[in-house]
């Protein structure tokens, strides 16, 4: 289109004229995209199917959404310096009457709360245990000796030590995952010597076990019983009455216990 410009002097009241032409275009719409829901444990979130892909400025329309706004240029932005919630973000083209702007929503969900209560301490010889209460369930065990990782169940045969685990967990609602750390505590059993084989004559006299260790008392507490005829055969402190099982050979056991750690070894 064109535009006519005309002036008179007033000096001379002379006039003239010059032509301009103007053009009027279609706008370069700017479009911010697709909203987004990303978790709040994300890695950094570039936005995308955004048009036009360059010469665009990005902003956010809060103070929490600008910090988290790592290049204005291209749109990237760092989930993890926002709090679960939603946030706006900015898109703008152009200048004068060609400027065009538009709007996107980043969703932070937030993270499910894990809970391992109290602590896993067992003696090395108690086999397959069960782990301390978690929520919630339906998570991963991982880690050495886990046995079962969805009921959280641990071999406590593994060895002697600190054991570190980790349990994870997805919200099935949100898809977002979080995990947590344990430490499963194994403890070292007494060394339990029964003392050597013995023989006895059949009457009934007394006698007292010897060469047995820890003593009854040494550190912790000791006793001893019999298997199978001998039971009854021997008092917990170690004496046997012949007369009681008659001729044969019969087995008892030495049970020590240790003050220390609690674990019991035979």
């Amino acid at each position: 289109f064109e535009v006519v410009y005309q002036f008179t002097s007033n000096a001379t009241g002379c006039t003239n004229t010059d032509t301009l032409t103007y053009t009027v275009v279609d706008p370069t719409i700017a479009v911010a995209g697709p909203d987004t829901t990303v978790c709040y444990n994300a890695p950094l979130l570039q936005l995308e199917n955004f048009y036009p892909l360059s010469s665009v400025t990005w902003s956010g329309l809060s103070a929490e959404a600008s910090v988290a706004l790592l290049d204005s240029e291209t749109g990237l932005i760092n989930p993890q310096l926002l709090l679960p919630g939603d946030y706006e973000f900015m898109i703008e083209f152009g200048t004068g009457t060609c400027y065009s702007s538009d709007t996107v929503v980043v969703t932070i969900d937030s993270l499910p709360i894990l809970n391992v209560t109290g602590s896993d301490v067992f003696c090395v010889n108690e086999g397959e245990v069960s782990l301390s209460s978690f929520s919630p369930f339906g998570g991963t065990w991982e880690g050495d000796g886990v046995v079962d990782s969805q009921a959280g169940t641990f071999n406590s045969g593994i060895g002697v030590g600190d054991w570190d685990l980790i349990y994870w967990y997805t919200d099935p609602l949100t898809s977002c995952s979080d995990t947590t750390t344990h430490v499963v505590t194994i403890l070292d059993i007494p060394t339990v010597f029964a003392g050597d084989d013995v023989e006895f004559c059949n009457q009934p006299i007394p006698s007292t076990l010897e060469g047995f260790s820890p003593g009854l008392s040494d550190g912790g507490s000791g006793e001893f019983y019999g298997l199978g005829d001998a039971f009854g055969a021997i008092s917990p402190d170690g004496i046997v009455d012949p007369s009681f099982t008659g001729v044969g050979s019969f087995e008892v056991v030495y049970q020590f216990t240790s003050n220390a750690t609690g674990c019991t070894n035979t």
